[in-house]
């Protein structure tokens, strides 16, 4: 696909594509690419390509075991679809951030409806912080009777509404992606629908240069006359001299003004989103300014000591350990580039939470830190890092 200009110039949307195995996920990312690189509006994948991170169960079915990403491109917009595997790994890489989307096509068969993982798939993608869903109801073909298609479409509706999406105002196209792979023209209309779909109801994420300024701290140094400088890479937003900040998180918020930017110790205008940078910081005490703490627009985050995670524990091969997560363990908290002592609830008559699992988690820290919604962390004990999760509720 040749990049000319107008091509990256499009906005990019990240979109997860969900629901319960053999519903037609995979055939619905292959179908997807084959229409459009038929446009020259992608590259050529076939499904054995995004299926090959499969195990084989029989001649006709396989479960996807780790996910596949590939781009294509609408009128409007640049698309990574990245195709979801079997529950746990999905679950793996919404929480951990392996595989960070903005939206999602939940992927629904005619001929079976809603079923336990596509529950499961709606409640990660809100914990995830998914902006919305767009519904594909699949395998039409397979169903005589256009009411029970009707009635796919209400239950899925009625359950995103459930979990915080609005449902009712979604997106919605019925189709069959496997008859679309085998050069059906009449449901390849129907991908068409979908394409157009993404376009219309997915919010376009804001960008990370436009959102209120963050950076945490990860390293401090002083220039010659001993003016503190605050290190870090900038998470979101725009910096520059002049800009009042808060230094916030681990001791008592502090308010600052910017008296300079630096890249690679030399001054610069301005630094924003992905940019490593110094901050010239005035009238800031040594004891004030400590790796961990975080740099931010005044009023834009608050620190907090308690809140529920959703927590991924990782498996030996993953570069975790063999031992379960339990409450009466006190991992260390990571969270950028801030470290913290932590006590840990389980929900009540869960006892510990082996590695290759997930759990919602009751944290406790020692020390206040800058947290919001979909905020990422680890847990680490000793050497090893044995969890990671995002926070899902702020609870003080």
């Amino acid at each position: 696909m040749t990049e000319d200009k107008s091509r990256q110039d499009k906005p990019q949307v990240r979109v997860a594509v969900l629901g319960q195995t053999d519903h037609g996920k995979s055939t619905l990312t292959a179908a997807i690419m084959k229409v459009q690189s038929a446009r020259k509006l992608a590259k050529p994948v076939s499904f054995d390509d995004i299926d090959r991170g499969a195990s084989v169960r029989d001649e006709t079915n396989t479960v996807i075991v780790s996910a596949t990403q590939v781009e294509y491109e609408s009128g409007r917009r640049r698309y990574t679809l990245v195709d979801c595997p079997s529950h746990l790994d999905c679950v793996k890489n919404l929480i951990t951030g392996a595989a960070p989307v903005d939206c999602g096509i939940l992927v629904v068969s005619a001929a079976d409806g809603v079923m336990p993982e596509t529950r499961d798939h709606v409640v990660l993608a809100q914990q995830a912080g998914l902006s919305d869903l767009v519904i594909f109801i699949n395998k039409c073909d397979a169903v005589d009777e256009p009411e029970m298609i009707d009635l796919m479409e209400i239950e899925a509706r009625e359950l995103l509404n459930t979990y915080g999406f609005v449902g009712d105002n979604a997106g919605v196209v019925h189709g069959a992606a496997q008859r679309t792979l085998d050069g059906d023209p009449e449901w390849q209309a129907s991908i068409d629908e979908l394409i157009d779909a993404l376009d219309n109801n997915i919010i376009e994420p804001v960008t990370d240069v436009d959102m209120p300024f963050l950076m945490a701290v990860d390293d401090v140094y002083y220039d010659e006359s001993r003016r503190s400088y605050a290190a870090g890479r900038i998470a979101r937003g725009t910096i520059k001299r002049g800009m009042l900040v808060e230094i916030i998180g681990l001791t008592p918020t502090k308010t600052s003004v910017v008296t300079g930017v630096e890249m690679s110790r030399k001054p610069v205008d301005a630094g924003q989103a992905g940019d490593t940078v110094g901050c010239g910081l005035h009238g800031v005490d040594k004891e004030d300014l400590v790796r961990g703490r975080l740099l931010a627009k005044p009023d834009s985050i608050a620190t907090h000591t308690r809140f529920d995670g959703e927590v991924y524990v990782l498996t030996q091969g993953e570069g975790g350990g063999n031992e379960p997560l339990s409450a009466g363990k006190a991992p260390e908290f990571i969270i950028r580039t801030a470290t913290m002592a932590t006590t840990i609830q389980l929900p009540v008559g869960v006892e510990e939470v082996v590695p290759g699992d997930y759990c919602t988690v009751t944290f406790e820290l020692g020390t206040p830190v800058a947290l919001e919604a979909q905020s990422r962390f680890v847990l680490r004990q000793g050497e090893r890092t044995v969890a990671a999760g995002v926070v899902t509720k702020i609870s003080d």
